[in-house]
């Protein structure tokens, strides 16, 4: 018998529906409801039900590449789907579909308020993450399921976003202690990242977080993110001028990642081993330098990276393995 965990544990709202996952190498994984094809009735959602019927698909469809792939499918023979009705969702992920074009909407806020009513959300350790592959926008939106968290109670907040545009809710909660706050900055200064990010606010970013870093109780709660991109920041030299900055700005915690579509094309194999290698050392290099400047690996940031930091094998030979 195969589950998920994330089925079990996680409710992502995404902009394209409702689904247990939010890997980048799933997204065609069974879905709660879709967009795809008009706006969805939301009277007719049965969270309950949907989970039982998502894990008959995985079990149908998990030796396609569809889920084959991920590390949060698990063979377990004592696996009882009353364990679905039983678990309670302890952590939720949304992203807003404000700035997506060609997506019917759809009321975020109605579907968790129908998960609290059947009594599926664990609100004492509810983990949130709000994400925006830009900035995170605090709109009314966001406001409003602000607003039910912490109506309903929350355990940690998290904030994913590239930092452009101050936010005073996220300042307000980083003083209180209540939230996490991820930034992707990929680089150490604003020639390349207005190649990765294509928008010249380098300074902006810089200087916003200068003043999260001032006002939050926990300095820890402020993780700055490097992706590696092929011919863009794969050297040393970058990842050398990102840490002298993180160190200036005063930044305790970092974390280093492998960009989605390459880390996709290493699960599919069509990845050469010339950049596997360089992937490999600028890895082992960025780990290097954070232990030189005394900051904290997040971690939890990617899951590929844990592999490295647990020393049980090398890197990528772990994944292989893992995924045999």
């Amino acid at each position: 018998m195969k589950y998920c965990e994330l089925l079990i544990n996680e409710l992502n709202l995404d902009s394209t529906g409702v689904m247990p996952c939010c890997t980048p190498i799933s997204t065609e994984a069974p879905k709660y409801l879709s967009t795809k094809n008009g706006t969805i009735n939301q009277n007719d959602i049965d969270l309950k039900r949907r989970k039982l019927e998502i894990c008959e698909e995985l079990n149908e469809k998990s030796n396609n590449f569809l889920c084959k792939q991920c590390i949060h499918l698990i063979d377990c023979e004592n696996f009882q789907k009353e364990d679905l009705y039983t678990q309670k969702y302890n952590s939720i992920h949304i992203k807003s579909t404000s700035r997506d074009e060609g997506i019917e909407s759809y009321s975020k806020k109605e579907i968790l308020q129908k998960a609290y009513a059947e009594d599926m959300i664990d609100t004492e350790n509810l983990t949130v993450r709000f994400r925006e592959e830009n900035d995170v926008s605090i709109s009314e939106e966001v406001t409003e399921l602000l607003s039910l968290f912490e109506e309903k109670g929350f355990k940690i907040i998290h904030f994913s976003t590239i930092n452009t545009t101050y936010q005073p809710t996220i300042e307000k909660l980083l003083k209180e202690g209540k939230c996490t706050l991820n930034v992707s900055l990929d680089c150490g200064n604003s020639e390349t990242y207005k190649k990765i990010k294509q928008i010249d606010k380098f300074n902006d970013c810089i200087e916003n977080l200068k003043k999260y870093v001032e006002v939050a109780k926990q300095t820890e709660a402020i993780t700055i993110h490097y992706m590696l991109i092929k011919g863009l920041n794969d050297n040393k030299e970058e990842i050398i001028n990102f840490f002298k900055l993180m160190n200036e700005i005063g930044i305790k915690t970092v974390g280093v990642r492998i960009n989605h579509e390459d880390l996709t094309a290493f699960y599919q194999k069509k990845l050469s081993s010339k950049t596997i290698n360089n992937y490999k050392k600028l890895i082992t290099f960025f780990c290097d330098e954070a232990k030189k400047y005394n900051m904290r690996l997040d971690n939890d940031s990617c899951r590929e990276q844990n592999f490295l930091l647990n020393k049980k094998e090398g890197f990528f030979e772990n994944i292989k393995n893992f995924f045999k």
